[in-house]
């Protein structure tokens, strides 16, 4: 799928406030060249959905200059601790989710100090670096965590996570 400049209005929807350019297979430089001056040209959008594309740490860099969005999913790509270092740094910044990319110990450390982010989601990260499993640090003003994959892993010593686990993670919410 080719994303031309001219057609991201497309992607706008203007009732939830979300730019959705979810599995458009961007790359670092489609985020400088076509969505950053995109978001400098329309300051109304505050929420951007850029998973399953194939975005790494400088995409996520270039992005932490747009400092009025508010939620940034960034899920399924190919971020690592400097990007989340630099989203975290967005000082609107209050939803991120980076499920499913390698943030590591640098990135834990980015949210912990990044007291207005209020949720942050990182499963992947959570699940499968066990080096980090002892050492997950807290986030003061986090309100949500996702830990699905953490749950669902039959070999994981839960005695070793830094939180309780529940069974009830996964019912559905009413």
């Amino acid at each position: 799928m080719f994303l031309r400049a001219e057609n991201l209005h497309n992607h706008y929807n203007a009732t939830t406030g979300v730019l959705d350019l979810s599995r458009q297979d961007l790359i670092d430089s489609d985020v400088r060249k076509l969505v950053i001056p995109f978001l400098t040209n329309h300051p109304e959008i505050k929420k951007i959905n850029l998973s399953h594309n194939h975005i790494g740490n400088d995409g996520a860099e270039v992005l932490a200059s747009i400092s009025t969005l508010t939620a940034i999913n960034l899920s399924n790509n190919l971020v690592r601790g400097n990007g989340a270092v630099a989203l975290a740094s967005i000082p609107s910044l209050i939803d991120l989710n980076l499920t499913n990319n390698d943030i590591g110990t640098l990135g834990h450390a980015a949210l912990q100090e990044r007291n207005p982010v209020k949720r942050a989601n990182y499963r992947r990260d959570l699940a499968n670096d066990r080096r980090d499993l002892g050492i997950t640090p807290e986030v003061p003003s986090l309100k949500r965590i996702s830990l699905f994959k953490v749950q669902q892993n039959p070999g994981l010593d839960r005695s070793r996570l830094p939180i309780d686990l529940h069974d009830d993670l996964h019912k559905p919410r009413v």
